[in-house]
């Protein structure tokens, strides 16, 4: 099904009618054929299926005082879904949401059960970010491989208020290379870093460079994408996110695509 949004026209579309898929990218909207999805049964996968049927079982379990605790938090909060606007959360969606994040990222997931709803929580938001990765060349004069020397992620936040953020924890996913004009989806991101060292004050830079080596190698080809591509034609696209573990809050992924840069 597809979800349209209504203004003097329509001014948004996103989902699948019949064959066709709508969404929208960095450079506008955008249609294509739609395709059946894969089911790989990704180890990751599993886990959080395992994981929403297990909170699907303490939901019922739970008294009806804390059911009706989370109806009442729901009220309070809101989803924002990428297409437009603001949706309203059930109980039971809200329970599983917060639920499933401390479960997941917990250092100790048997504690991690929500039963009564949490507190409201102003969370760290992110006002800047951006990214480098620096290479330098390697295979002699001419080579077009070259191997990673540097990657950061860059971020400047604004904290409010600011003795929550040191119950928060920084997660950071980055693709591989793709061409520039690429944006990287879930299928090519992978985990590679979290900070979690209690702070009132987060890095202003985080050095992801051993987690992208050991992820995605330690070298950049840029012919691989093209007998005449070079660097200004590819790109690696990073991004991160606030989690505060003890109440199950995220904040929106921020990305940024990070151009590569050869090492003077």
């Amino acid at each position: 099904m597809a979800r349209i949004q209504y203004g003097g026209g329509v001014v948004d579309m996103r989902g699948s009618v019949g064959g066709t898929t709508y969404s929208r990218n960095h450079a506008g909207a955008y249609s294509r054929a739609r395709v059946k999805p894969v089911d790989p049964q990704t180890e990751e996968q599993m886990l959080i299926r395992g994981t929403l049927s297990s909170l699907a079982q303490h939901w019922r379990d739970l008294s009806p005082e804390d059911r009706a605790d989370w109806a009442l938090f729901a009220e309070a909060v809101s989803s924002s879904p990428s297409y437009a606007g603001q949706a309203r959360l059930t109980g039971q969606q809200a329970y599983m949401r917060h639920s499933l994040i401390r479960v997941l990222y917990s250092p100790t997931p048997s504690n991690a059960l929500l039963d009564p709803a949490p507190p409201l929580v102003n969370m760290p938001a992110f006002i800047q970010v951006g990214g480098l990765l620096e290479v330098a060349q390697s295979g002699g004069p001419g080579s077009e491989v070259f191997s990673v020397q540097t990657v950061l992620y860059l971020g400047s936040q604004v904290i409010d208020p600011a003795e929550e953020l040191s119950r928060c924890r920084l997660q950071i996913q980055s693709s591989g290379v793709v061409s520039a004009g690429v944006v990287a989806t879930s299928s090519v991101r992978r985990w590679l870093t979290v900070w979690d060292e209690p702070s009132d004050v987060p890095p202003s830079s985080t050095d992801i460079s051993v987690a992208y080596v050991n992820v995605f190698g330690p070298t950049v080809t840029a012919t691989a994408f093209g007998p005449t591509a070079g660097l200004a034609s590819i790109a690696v696209w990073l991004r991160a996110r606030f989690v505060h573990l003890p109440y199950g809050y995220a904040t929106e992924w921020v990305p940024v695509r990070v151009p590569i840069t050869v090492e003077q």
